[in-house]
């Protein structure tokens, strides 16, 4: 593609134009919206070998369609017509499932149940958007941040080259700072894409003004280059300022963090800064309009690239994305209902509060019923532009009143009743129905250790009288017959 899409032109200027000019103070001094994300979510309700799934988002009609289809729900015509414009709404659909989950949002996903006298258990994971080509992605990014770098110096020879001090910052934008803000990039990338847990407290429902952990770390970042300190950036955290002033503090405080990592006396800036200062940003912002109108520089650069867009070259240069700095845009729920803590889990887990604790009606955070829950923002890039967000819990729910009826007591929850009904899944009819009944046979009392000890399934061979004492005849149950002595061994002490 020799030239920029004109079309383009005026939605990429009202986007990135002044960012494109001092990108990294926004990117650094994004401070906090006055309204919090806006929420989609999933709510998942096992029952038994199925999941009720309910999804809540802003759909497009084909999309919509799409996943009415997946939830077996009919839409409507008149319904769709709603969708056919710009001014998507809110939609839940709901739908049952069993061991696949629909993908009905750019994801992949597994339930798995197993059933037991002893109790149940499950495994629910989910993976959400992403890719898994991290270091061609990577690689995509240097390339489109350097060449976003390079447009934006082009800028700056358009309109301050006649500045006094421009050869010498010239010179410092296009090496030390250049490094620092790709630095700053990558740094705020990788902590993107390695949080092992959705759960990221600065983006809960319930407290949308704190800062975003990104945020901070950019701040500490800036502070430890030298360009600017905490207390001051925590100060002009707090600074309220209209569009206009905003533009002259940003630029004010970009050119003398600049300064002084350029060792310049404290509070002075470059002459192009003082330059760029005397435009106002309607100003600026047409000047930067004709610029990437006429320079052949830049669609020059924008040749190499698939989409040919300035645009869609910025997406990829901040593929942490640039909304995360702060708290706006659009963020999922991942709620998932279920009635014992998970034994391994990345989400948060809520605990129902009893009424007759609180003397009053509140049953704890997000619902009724105890609950994981998962949060994270969600990135404006297209689906498959970062790594993909993951949730997981596994739990087991043991039957109590049948443990204690036939063992005296529980001996069998979280890890061990899953192993238990994992293996006892995986035996045959013949031998599954050997052990129901073996179990459910057991009577508490003094003989119960020895009886299961001495337990073994009809196709193997006693250890006979000459085996080592306290040794499990069964090779097969050994491990769950093991688990299961332990408990009650530990009961009794």
């Amino acid at each position: 593609m020799s030239q920029i899409d004109s079309d383009l032109l005026p939605k990429v200027v009202d986007m990135q134009s002044t960012r494109l000019i001092y990108f990294a103070a926004l990117a650094v001094c994004v401070w906090l919206t006055a309204c919090g994300p806006d929420w989609h979510s999933i709510i998942l309700t096992p029952k038994g070998p199925v999941m009720e799934r309910k999804i809540q988002q802003r759909f497009g009609a084909e999309e919509l369609e799409h996943v009415a289809l997946l939830y077996s729900q009919e839409i409507d015509a008149e319904t769709l017509a709603k969708f056919e414009d710009a001014s998507e709404q809110d939609t839940s659909l709901t739908g049952t499932f069993g061991a696949d989950m629909p993908a009905d949002s750019h994801n992949s996903g597994t339930y798995l149940y197993c059933d037991s006298p002893l109790g149940s258990a499950a495994i629910y994971t989910e993976r959400f958007g992403g890719r898994h080509d991290m270091a061609a992605m990577l690689r995509g990014q240097e390339n489109a941040f350097h060449l976003v770098w390079d447009i934006v110096l082009l800028q700056l020879d358009a309109l301050v080259a006649d500045s006094a001090d421009y050869a010498e910052l010239r010179a410092f934008l296009d090496t030390t700072m250049r490094a620092d803000a790709w630095d700053l990039v990558l740094e705020i990338t990788v902590s993107d894409l390695g949080k092992d847990s959705m759960t990221n407290l600065s983006w809960r429902e319930e407290t949308p003004d704190d800062v975003s952990e990104m945020f901070m770390r950019a701040l500490h970042f800036l502070d430890d280059r030298g360009y600017l300190t905490l207390q001051e950036a925590l100060g002009m955290a707090a600074t309220e300022l209209n569009d206009e002033d905003w533009h002259f503090f940003a630029l004010q405080t970009f050119g003398t963090s600049i300064g002084r990592r350029m060792g310049m006396a404290e509070g002075t800036m470059p002459a192009a800064f003082e330059a760029l200062m005397n435009y106002s940003e309607e100003q600026l912002a047409e000047k930067v309009k004709r610029f990437l109108e006429s320079d052949g520089r830049v669609a020059a650069k924008l040749a190499d690239i698939p989409s040919g867009s300035l645009e869609k070259l910025v997406e990829q240069a901040f593929l942490f994305d640039i909304d995360l700095l702060d708290i706006g845009g659009d963020a999922r729920k991942v709620v998932l209902y279920i009635p014992v803590e998970p034994y391994i889990t990345n989400g948060a887990w809520f605990e129902a509060i009893e009424p007759a604790r609180t003397g009053n009606d509140d049953v704890g955070p997000g619902g009724s019923k105890s609950h994981v829950e998962w949060q994270y923002p969600l990135a404006s890039v297209p689906p498959g532009g970062d790594l993909a967000q993951v949730v997981f819990a596994f739990w087991a729910e043991p039957n109590n009143e049948f443990q204690v009826e036939h063992l005296g007591t529980r001996v069998l929850d979280d890890d061990a009743l899953a192993h238990q009904c994992r293996w006892r899944q995986l035996l045959g009819p013949s031998l599954r129905d050997e052990w129901d009944s073996f179990i459910a046979g057991l009577q508490p009392g003094p003989d119960l250790e020895n009886i299961l000890r001495r337990f073994r399934f009809s196709v193997e061979e006693p250890l006979g009288d000459d085996g080592p004492p306290n040794a499990i005849d069964s090779v097969i149950a050994h491990d769950v017959v093991r688990s299961m002595l332990s408990k009650l061994q530990g009961s009794q002490n």
